[in-house]
């Protein structure tokens, strides 16, 4: 436990900071209606899960480009009754929307779909890159 003005030993960081793994995402196009996954380049994607929360930073670069939004698959199936995700999205590259993404939230047990305060469903489009950090409940 932390203690303010003590200093934490870097024995017990590095015990924080181990166990993340890595994946390969799948990143999916058609939200609105039924999945499906699109071509993409994974440049990063790591997790951790600790006492029931998992943890999921991402990095991939679209191959394709989606149509009624796109989602990204989940490491472990999150919890049915997760409320909306704690994290942040952002797309990047020509194109990408002006409002910074603010919303990602469970579509299925192991998916996020990506979404903007003003519409329902974000596309991505090819060579755009879409960045995830987020944190949720696992089952």
């Amino acid at each position: 436990m932390a203690v303010a003005g003590k200093r934490i030993p870097a024995s017990e960081i590095n015990g924080l900071l181990a166990g993340w793994q890595t994946y390969s995402p799948l990143l999916y196009s058609a939200m609105s209606t039924t999945k499906s996954s699109i071509t993409r380049t994974v440049s990063a994607a790591q997790y951790v899960v600790r006492a029931g929360l998992v943890n999921v930073m991402v990095d991939v670069l679209a191959g394709a480009t989606s149509s009624g939004g796109c989602g990204l698959q989940l490491p472990v199936s999150a919890l049915a009754s997760t409320p909306p995700l704690l994290g942040q999205a952002i797309i990047t590259g020509s194109g990408a929307p002006t409002t910074p993404l603010a919303a990602m939230v469970v579509s299925t047990l192991d998916a996020i779909v990506i979404m903007l305060p003003s519409t329902s469903f974000q596309d991505i489009t090819r060579g755009q890159r879409l960045r995830v950090n987020l944190t949720y409940r696992s089952v």
